[in-house]
């Protein structure tokens, strides 16, 4: 049986998507086994003339809430019209692949897996927003008192684990803005049971302390071990630690000044919330 991989993308974040995001996924990976997905959240006419000249499946959706968030909604519908083994979603704007992912379907398929961040951080506090009950968020602080923050940029599950989460995520989520599918993926898996997974599956360059270098525009840790999964997380691009983020040679650049101030602030600005 296939496995799915899915991200979203919208008529900004297209160029990045199919040339950073793919172009890195379909040359590091087998992919005769694996469908790819994209849930277009509003593409131009001329960028889905180019997906048909690929083998991308396109989900046309609506585009009324934060597109990681909504995809949780607007991904059920196809997948119980299509069956897989395994189910994978990552982030479609900041993330791309350096390596055979293909362990990530095969390892411990029974669980949820999603890579932690190594900081601890008062996420639920900082995310939450207007967006779950009172009664919801109750039992969400509960439930996550701490523990390590989850990162949702890659996630993997079952094929009927990823459904029921999904669902579970709907229901959760009263308002689709940017954090909440953090907080309701982080409450599903610590209340279930996961399997973490190790951090070259979604490497971070801010919450993680690990030594990193560039060259040649592909990211090495030490002893020339490379991230699988590089993410640049943020909510912007301004607070993005690698400019210039993308795959091949030419691309990222940083400052080793910026990164270590926000390493800082991360891990000691938490003290003072």
């Amino acid at each position: 049986m296939k496995n799915l991989i899915f991200t979203t993308a919208d008529i900004n974040y297209f160029d990045f998507f199919y040339n950073e995001w793919y172009v890195s996924l379909n040359e590091n990976n087998d992919l005769k086994n694996i469908d790819v997905l994209v849930l277009d959240y509003g593409f131009s006419k001329e960028q889905l003339q180019i997906l048909k000249k690929t083998n991308i499946k396109v989900l046309k959706c609506v585009n009324d809430g934060f597109p990681n968030s909504i995809k949780f909604r607007d991904i059920v519908p196809f997948l119980k019209k299509h069956k897989y083994d395994q189910v994978m979603t990552t982030d479609g704007g900041d993330i791309i692949f350096q390596g055979d992912i293909s362990a990530l379907l095969k390892e411990n398929k029974d669980s949820y897996r999603a890579v932690c961040e190594e900081k601890s951080l008062p996420f639920v506090k900082l995310l939450a927003g207007d967006s779950f009950t009172k009664d919801d968020l109750e039992k969400i602080k509960k439930v996550l008192e701490d523990t390590k923050m989850i990162n949702a940029g890659v996630v993997v599950a079952p094929y009927k684990k990823f459904i029921s989460m999904s669902n579970e995520i709907c229901s959760l989520i009263k308002k689709h803005t940017f954090g909440p599918d953090q907080i309701a993926i982080n409450y599903i898996f610590y209340r279930d049971g996961f399997h973490e997974l190790e951090n070259i599956y979604n490497f971070m360059f801010t919450t993680n302390n690990l030594y990193f270098r560039i060259k040649k525009g592909v990211f090495y840790l030490s002893k020339n071990k490379k991230p699988l999964i590089v993410h640049n997380t943020g909510k912007r691009d301004i607070t993005r630690i690698i400019k210039q983020f993308g795959y091949g040679e030419g691309k990222n650049t940083y400052s080793k000044v910026q990164l270590f101030f926000t390493r800082l602030f991360i891990r000691f600005g938490n003290i003072f919330r």
